[in-house]
């Protein structure tokens, strides 16, 4: 079988941080694999967490499913950001965690387990989303808000079937299947399970050498966002998976397999002539200051000249030459520092705008959803067609500089660190 590796439970203070009846609670449906491996759960003497690390470390070939499958979702969700999602979730779905006052990260995400695992899943569904640092996104053809369309059963059959006739042909196997979740107002996270290439690997099968043949499990998460018509991959992915998702979502949910055929593009314009205007912030609730850190430009010629400029307020350092530096060669790269507060523990984050169209994200939802709002009023990343109809226009009185600035509009994507 497929090896699984536990960073998280790889010694036993790890193992420690979950209440011990929760543990035994967790591992009793386990209890004659343990035995097999040398623990005994009905020790009087206690949980010899050390023995439990060796066999969580080293499973052999009767391992359960089962226990691999919970072992996975509860490693990835123990941790403090996860824990806020699941007693969240708990609080609105009404699912009763045994919790006292005081538990672990890990005793949180055990208990969800033991209580509900497919909200477990779904969180961790959304919680992959989070993790995936970056995306690439493609523009609907209706280009504008409009709802996701409902999503039953059968259509969940259809896509998969759809979805295995091409992983067949690619020697990926059967059993694709696709789960939507809603998440937040406008966005729902499509978590495609599917399986990956064959593979082969030695083993030592009691005592004897030996090969493992198996087909490991990928989950591939996507995001759909109603509010601009957008639909976002993992860069990641192979070039034959992004068109298949593409196409076959355009087909079963809006009607067209060429529904998601065009890049969703940002663009630096809108730096290069408004200058320091770009960094007004003061009609998006939550910032509270922005300051350019960097930029990246390509001369091009024979030698390729390429040149970066970085400081803690680029456009103080550039003074009235902030356009000659801005405009002269092309500008294919820019970073601000984002300065967030309002009501909470003010917090820096910064915003770097990339070609390639990718997006990588390092930070909260919330942080999301307003960096993404002043990138729209910017002009930075297109808005909505019923958006722009009443969205401000900023002017700025600085004068062009002499010469002929060269355009851009290379398609760009963001990436937003801590």
């Amino acid at each position: 079988m497929a090896t699984f590796t536990l960073r998280r439970f790889n010694h036993p203070d790890a193992l420690k941080a979950i209440a011990p009846a929760r543990l035994i609670q967790f591992f009793s449906p386990y209890g004659e694999y343990l035995h097999r491996r040398g623990l005994d759960l009905a020790n009087e003497g206690g949980i010899d967490y050390e023995r439990l690390v060796e066999i969580l470390m080293v499973p052999d070939e009767d391992v359960p499913p089962d226990m691999v499958e919970a072992l996975y979702f509860i490693h990835e969700m123990a941790e403090p950001n996860a824990m806020e999602s699941i007693l969240a979730a708990g609080r609105e779905r009404e699912i009763k965690l045994d919790l006292d006052q005081t538990p672990t990260a890990a005793d949180v995400a055990v208990a969800m387990w033991l209580a509900d695992p497919e909200c477990m899943r779904e969180l961790e569904a959304e919680c992959s989303v989070g993790r995936t640092r970056a995306f690439e996104f493609f523009s609907g053809a209706e280009g504008r808000r409009r709802d996701f369309p409902e999503f039953d059963d059968d259509l969940r059959r259809a896509i998969g079937g759809r979805l295995d006739a091409w992983f067949v042909e690619h020697r990926r196997g059967d059993g694709s299947s696709v789960l939507v979740y809603p998440h937040r107002t406008d966005k729902h996270i499509l978590l495609i399970r599917h399986g990956a290439t064959m593979w082969r690997q030695g083993t030592i099968q009691r005592g004897k050498s030996g090969i493992a043949y198996f087909r490991p499990e990928v989950h591939d998460a996507l995001v759909y966002d109603a509010s601009n018509d957008v639909l976002g991959l993992r860069t990641a992915m192979t070039k034959g998976e992004s068109n298949l998702y593409r196409r076959t979502l355009g087909e079963f949910l809006f009607g067209s397999s060429a529904y998601f055929s065009q890049r969703f593009e940002l663009t630096l314009e809108p730096l290069k002539e408004l200058g320091p205007e770009i960094l007004a912030c003061d009609d998006v609730p939550g910032i509270k200051e922005v300051t350019l850190v960097e930029v990246k430009r390509n001369f091009g010629g024979e030698t390729k000249h390429r040149a970066t400029d970085h400081s803690t307020d680029l456009f103080k350092t550039f003074g009235t030459d902030w356009a000659k530096r801005l405009r002269v060669g092309r500008l294919v790269s820019a970073t601000f520092e984002v300065t967030l507060g309002e009501g909470r523990a003010t917090r820096k984050r910064k915003v770097a705008i990339n070609p390639a169209n990718v997006t990588k994200y390092e930070r909260d939802d919330d942080d999301t959803e307003i960096i993404e709002t002043w990138l729209k009023q910017r002009g930075l990343m297109p808005l909505p067609e019923e958006e722009a109809e009443n969205a401000p226009t900023i002017e700025t009185p600085l004068p062009s500089p002499g010469g002929s600035p060269e355009s851009d509009h290379r398609p760009t994507g963001v990436e937003t660190t801590s």
